[in-house]
């Protein structure tokens, strides 16, 4: 997992999803640490992080506490990574965010609540003259 090829990285992040239905606890425990470690803190090639999470989805999908010090750097790198692997990883972070992130104090009374708001009215207003228009 420390090698200099991105592709050789690449390779021991699937074979990591391969190894781990054959490992007891502890192996296992082993493989989710040399994953996190390795590959999802410290890897910044979008090839090696996509195949690591997939991996991770695969491995642990209810750990998502492993996610914590990678979050920020798969949120930027993910307009990067291959659609396939998008699709994983945006449900893997809908999930991390639903479960640690709070709702906000002020939710649906932002500025953007109140100007959407204030536009469906309006066109409700618009549609109803233009109603009346027609039938008149």
């Amino acid at each position: 997992a420390s090698d200099t090829s991105p592709y050789v990285r690449k390779c021991a992040a699937n074979a990591l999803s391969k190894l781990a239905p054959r490992c007891d606890a502890m192996q296992r425990e082993i493989l989710l640490q040399i994953m996190k470690e390795q590959l999802l803190d410290k890897d910044t090639s979008t090839m090696v992080l996509t195949s690591a999470l997939v991996a991770f989805c695969e491995l642990c999908p209810e750990r998502l506490e492993l996610l914590h010090s990678s979050y920020r750097k798969i949120c930027h790198l993910l307009t990067d990574m291959d659609e396939w692997g998008q699709v994983m990883i945006i449900d893997l972070l809908a999930r991390y965010c639903r479960r640690f992130f709070k709702e906000p104090r002020a939710w649906k009374q932002g500025t953007a609540e109140i100007i959407d708001q204030e536009r469906r009215v309006q066109r409700k207003l618009q549609t109803q003259g233009t109603i009346s228009t027609v039938s008149n």
